[in-house]
């Protein structure tokens, strides 16, 4: 062969290769070109891009007006997909709201170590990655354990009980007539709503105290107004919008009747209710820091300093389910079964401060939450002594009845000299195990048999009664004794006391709260030097319990 037919020709060693038919040329062939290279590998599609959460703005700008400018086809709901279509990021960071954006640690969540350290905790952590967009939504955001001695099998469990809730539509922001579909739910506190009904911590709460007016604005819409900003929803009829606002104006009513009972804080803030703890803090997620209080037994979160003052917040976290641990440096997590939060504070000192007061707050849960259970433990505590509510978590420590927020704000109006008002939740100290077992002998049991015996169906309290009709029947039910079981010796002073110097060496706890109910002197002369008064022939005979009941009634 030539040398041009060499050259043309393929190596030995690589395998037969069929030639190609070709048109005959009329020019010689040119120089051999080199061996095209072996086909690379597919291209791996670039990842895509992961959306950021929805935010839900609609605090932040004026609601547009209505008017002819509105379209009214636009008006529509918005359209909801599927869950398995939305992006993760955006089911899972229900907190991410207000016009937040993920940080940028948040976007490098594939390389970040601490996703590791979510795996397994349903929507642990603010990375997510590594978890399945295909998830249904119930996987990833559980749902809150009922409180064993609620009537409701599923939801979240209310820290309050719950007077209204469901689904309404709120407006968005920027003059947009999109309405975004939201759960809503009302307590005797606090409005809060959320992206879902099985969500645990919710977009953004307004504190009823906050509330100045509710008011009807179109067809089934409706305005939540507070001093300086107006959140605007739609009910799906006309009567539903009637029934949130009829239960909105309510609450507010019976805020306000509280408020006038007890010392105000200057700023809208009631004094049980100072923090233990409060300050700036970075979280995870959030660009901007959050202003963070550490109250009672909870943890709140709020986007800023005047938003505190103004008592509207993002949300709060129960602390009974809560638990701290140290990060790093100036870093700390606070941790529940449903989420986990990752603080970062200014400085070390800082850092140990905040645990040592969200330590605090769990403590004081855990121990709270003990006392009421043990007091609801019998049945008639479970429900308010005045007007039924369920979960009372007050108490009348001298009447020895246990009764409802709303209740106990008309019981500290009647004065200490009638009712000694006590928290089963914050009064941590008074709550001896002496005291305790009292409200378990007695209790709402014993002391309706005796302080209600006569109440009129007609004259009677109901949960959502309103704060005048409450005043006037705890008036006549604890001032005048107007419902009481009147005892056999009412009226003769000498006998009533003889007959309690001798009931205080029994255990009949309920002959002793009858004769001091129909005027028998607590103090009165026992006619014995040895046990002058009805307290120390309690004593004299070791019943714990009629010392207890004595002391605290010494003084009404």
């Amino acid at each position: 062969p030539s040398k041009e037919e060499e050259l043309l020709s393929p190596p030995l060693s690589s395998p037969p290769q069929p030639e190609p038919e070709e048109p005959p040329a009329t020019f010689p062939r040119g120089p051999p070109q080199p061996p095209s290279p072996p086909p690379s590998p597919p291209e791996i599609p670039p990842k895509p891009l992961r959306l950021p959460p929805e935010f839900d703005d609609s605090d932040y700008d004026e609601v547009p007006e209505e008017g002819p400018g509105a379209p009214a086809g636009l008006m529509t709901k918005k359209e909801e997909l599927p869950v398995s279509h939305i992006p993760r990021a955006v089911r899972v960071a229900s907190l991410l709201s207000e016009g937040e954006e993920l940080s940028e640690d948040d976007d490098q969540g594939d390389e970040d170590e601490d996703d590791h350290a979510y795996e397994g905790i349903p929507n642990g952590g603010w990375h997510t990655s590594s978890l399945s967009s295909s998830l249904p939504s119930s996987l990833l955001i559980p749902e809150l354990p009922p409180h064993p001695m609620d009537g409701h099998p599923v939801g979240p469990a209310p820290i309050t009980p719950v007077i209204k809730a469901g689904w309404l539509d709120k407006n968005p922001p920027q003059g947009s007539y999109i309405y975004q579909k939201r759960w809503v739910r009302l307590d005797a506190d606090h409005l809060r709503y959320f992206d879902s009904n099985k969500d645990a911590y919710s977009k953004r709460f307004i504190s009823v105290a906050c509330i100045s007016r509710v008011a009807a604005i179109g067809d089934q819409k409706f305005e939540v107004i507070t001093n300086n900003r107006t959140f605007a929803f739609r009910a799906e009829s006309d009567a539903e919008r009637k029934e949130w606002m009829q239960a909105l104006q309510q609450a507010v009513a019976q805020q306000g009747a509280r408020a006038r009972l007890s010392s105000t804080y200057p700023l809208g803030v009631r004094d049980s209710e100072l923090p233990d703890h409060a300050g700036s803090l970075e979280l995870r997620g959030f660009k901007n820091k959050l202003y963070v209080a550490v109250v009672g037994d909870k943890v709140q979160l709020y986007k800023n300093l005047e938003e505190y003052h103004l008592g509207i917040g993002i949300t709060f976290i129960d602390m009974s389910v809560g638990n701290v641990k140290e990060a790093d440096r100036r870093s700390f997590d606070l941790t529940t079964p449903y989420r986990i939060f990752s603080f970062s504070a200014e400085s070390e000192l800082e850092k140990e401060q905040w645990l040592e007061a969200m330590q605090g707050a769990i403590a004081e849960a855990l121990s709270t939450s003990e006392v009421a259970e043990r007091i609801w433990a019998v049945a008639p505590n479970r429900f308010c002594a005045d007007c039924g509510a369920a979960q009372p978590d007050w108490a009348s420590i001298n009447l020895c009845i246990v009764i409802c927020k709303r209740c106990a704000g008309e019981h500290r109006g009647l004065g200490a000299g009638v009712s000694k008002v006590r928290s089963l939740k914050m009064d941590r100290k008074v709550w001896t195990e002496t005291l305790i077992e009292l409200f378990l002998q007695l209790g709402n049991g014993a002391g309706n048999r005796f302080w209600a015996a006569n109440v009129p169906p007609s004259e009677a309290l109901q949960p959502n009664s309103s704060p005048g009709a409450r005043r006037h029947h705890l008036e006549a039910k604890s001032r005048e004794g107007k419902y009481r079981r009147y005892h056999p010796l009412f009226g003769n002073q000498e006998e009533l006391d003889k007959a309690l110097c001798a009931a205080v060496t029994t255990t009949d706890l309920a002959e002793t709260q009858a004769l001091l109910g129909c005027g028998a002197g607590v103090n009165c002369f026992s006619g014995d030097p040895e046990a002058p008064t009805p307290l120390a022939l309690a004593e004299q005979a070791g019943q714990i319990l009629q010392m207890e009941f004595l002391r605290n009634n010494r003084t009404t």
